[in-house]
């Protein structure tokens, strides 16, 4: 009897597992939403936060802000930069979906759960607008600096987010590994 171990197989097989429960998608969207929401806002959040604690507007005029903010993905965002946003909240969605699955299966984190963190918290490290920068790089290490960092990578910043990608779907294929074979565990052997 010959098995088929390729990473394609062991992916494939590990989100049909996750994804033919509705709960697991429907996490997975909600939470994809969410992270796209906040790559959108993020750059907008003094405006926003104005908007939402002022008395000059309706009710109806903060919800229809809030609801038009979302065209900001098209205008503060270059086109890279836009499917680099819907990529990030892709992966991140069905990476916590999956996590969730495998936790909720089996009780107990593996260490692919910390690399999904620091590779959603890494994408969104890019997280701006064309113009300024990102935004989370801008508050830590200044607007200046961040903004001469920024410069010197050949895609403006694009680069963490690329890299989060990518540690979120390596993050994503150990737990579809952790998903399929949940009870063997790598042994090794640098001692014998």
């Amino acid at each position: 009897m010959k098995f088929d171990n390729s990473p394609t197989k062991i992916l494939a097989d590990s989100l049909v597992l996750v994804f033919k429960k509705p709960q697991y998608f429907l996490l997975a969207l909600i939470f994809g939403f969410l992270i796209l929401v906040l790559a959108i806002w993020l750059p907008n959040f003094s405006f926003l936060k104005y908007v939402s604690n002022s008395d000059i507007y309706t009710f109806s005029d903060k919800f229809n802000i809030f609801k038009e903010s979302f065209g900001l993905l098209n205008s503060n965002f270059t086109f890279l930069n836009r499917i680099l946003t819907v990529i990030i909240a892709i992966v991140s969605g069905i990476n916590l979906s999956m996590l969730v699955y495998y936790v909720k299966n089996k009780i107990r984190m593996a260490r692919s759960a910390g690399a999904s963190i620091f590779g959603t918290v890494t994408g969104l490290i890019g997280v701006g607008c064309a113009s300024c920068g990102s935004v989370i790089l801008s508050s830590v290490i200044g607007i200046g600096l961040s903004s001469r960092f920024i410069s010197k990578f050949p895609l403006n910043g694009s680069e963490f987010s690329i890299a989060g990608i990518f540690i979120v779907l390596f993050a994503i294929y150990s737990l579809s590994k952790k998903i399929n074979n949940p009870s063997v565990c790598n042994i090794d052997n640098k001692g014998t």
